[in-house]
């Protein structure tokens, strides 16, 4: 009788260490389904900064959307590691191209994703920066008790223009509750982006799983700037399907045009009210008295207009972009008759020159652009002493200054949104927006 007691107990306790057994087995693979499933979730979760900077969050959030629609997040986990959004850093870059996703493996940062918008296109590659990674690992796991940032441009020294846009960042770092003999110090780390240069590009950052990156070598699609979108159709249907425009282009964009000892244009109309006639019309702009500079004719018909600048003017070497009256004009006669009669985004100005075409368009409200006498005195004031700062030795100016001045005056003395510029290559008739970063380079971002 014990005998068979003994048996029925070592048996009960047989099938009590099986059911531990299988309850730590389905305990262990639960485990394992809510990590994977973390980890997926860490790797798709909805981007939200937890960075110290300001960071171009409208960017992040893009390369975000654009690394989620072609990435196996499998292979990226497996292959790299998880991708941490919320400290993802764009480095004072505030205009679309440009940003660093700190890689994670066993809660620390063990790689950078270096994402670098082109155009319509985004390219992700590998950053494999020591001091930014343990710059990136001290910004997400250290007790932080101060930062600071400072932008500066770097450039040749036989170059006025700016080659590197660098970022430095600093940190101070303080001890945790817990720890007894921590020293608090503070460090730092430089981040440089080379502005429209060439050069080695890094290593191919691939999210999807294929050799040379699927379609990375190539770009992936990067959604639309808003703002650029309208201008940017625009311009390309004025080059493409008005005959008319494209003529008057080709009739000033000549070097003897150029040499004439006045300005040449054409200003594009509405067509007459009540006949059949449907294209724009374009009728020649007529010198003003003594002054050598074109103006538009009378009547409140006229959008636009195209002229040149030539080589003569102000000792021989003009200022080869818009002048403060032609931006006036603009404002005030185009920007006016075309929301008045058709629509206020169909204003433009195009300026033609042996150092450039540039194209003024518009995307603001009409209210708000009265421009006084009083103005544009003030306006050509300010303008004449800034070009005159960046005049060479000879009197010239490199076309680069010229650019910068043009928009640091739109920038901070005419300060009405909405006043966009665009530079027109002369051979393949492709637009750029002109713009200036946060340390005033000239960023051009190439329309689709």
């Amino acid at each position: 009788m014990l005998m068979k007691r003994k048996f029925h107990f070592t048996r009960m306790l047989l099938v009590i260490v099986t059911l531990l057994s299988m309850s730590s087995c389905v305990r262990d693979d639960l485990t394992a389904e809510s990590q994977s499933e973390k980890n997926s979730k860490n790797m798709s979760a909805k981007f939200a900064s937890r960075s110290f900077w300001k960071e171009d969050n409208i960017y992040i959030n893009k390369v975000q959307q654009v690394f989620l629609k072609v990435a196996n997040l499998e292979h990226v986990r497996t292959q790299y590691g998880e991708l941490n959004w919320d400290y993802a850093m764009t480095f004072g870059n505030f205009n679309e191209t440009y940003a660093l996703v700190p890689i994670i493996k066993d809660n620390k940062v063990v790689l950078l994703m270096e994402a670098v918008r082109t155009g319509h296109k985004v390219f992700f590659y590998e950053k494999d920066n020591k001091d930014l990674i343990k710059f990136f690992n001290l910004a997400m796991y250290s007790n932080v008790t101060k930062y600071d940032e400072v932008i500066e441009t770097k450039g040749d020294v036989l170059s006025k223009t700016p080659a590197f846009v660098c970022t430095t960042r600093w940190l101070t770092i303080g001890c945790f509750d817990n720890e007894t003999d921590c020293v608090p110090y503070t460090t730092s780390v430089t981040n440089c982006e080379y502005q429209g240069g060439s050069g080695i590009p890094p290593k191919t950052f691939d999210p999807i799983g294929m050799d040379g990156g699927g379609d990375g070598n190539n770009g992936y699609e990067y959604p639309e700037i808003p703002e650029l979108i309208e201008p940017c159709v625009k311009l390309r249907s004025k080059f493409t399907t008005d005959l008319k425009f494209k003529s008057k282009v080709v009739a000033i964009d000549k070097d003897e045009v150029f040499a004439y000892d006045h300005e040449m244009g054409f200003a594009a109309a509405y067509p007459p009210a009540n006949t059949n006639i449907t294209e724009t019309q374009y009728q020649p702009m007529e010198n003003s008295v003594d002054t050598h500079n074109v103006t538009l004719p009378d009547g409140d018909q006229y959008f636009g207009f195209i002229h040149s600048h030539n080589n003569l003017s102000q000792g021989g070497h003009p200022v080869k972009i818009f002048s403060p009256a032609d931006l006036a004009t603009f404002l005030t006669s185009c920007v006016a008759n075309a929301d008045a009669h058709g629509s206020i985004d169909d204003a433009y100005a195009m300026v033609i020159t042996s150092g450039g075409n540039y194209v003024l368009q518009f995307t603001g409200a009409s209210s708000g652009l009265g421009i006084g006498p009083n103005t544009i005195k003030f306006w050509k004031a300010w303008y004449g002493r800034e070009v005159k700062a960046i005049q060479n030795e000879d009197g010239s100016c490199d076309q680069g200054d010229v650019e910068k001045v043009f928009l640091r005056f739109l920038k901070e003395k005419v300060q009405i949104d909405g006043v966009e510029l665009y530079k027109v290559d002369k051979i393949t008739g492709k637009s750029s927006k002109l713009g200036l970063n946060s340390t005033n380079v000239v960023v051009p971002t190439p329309c689709p």
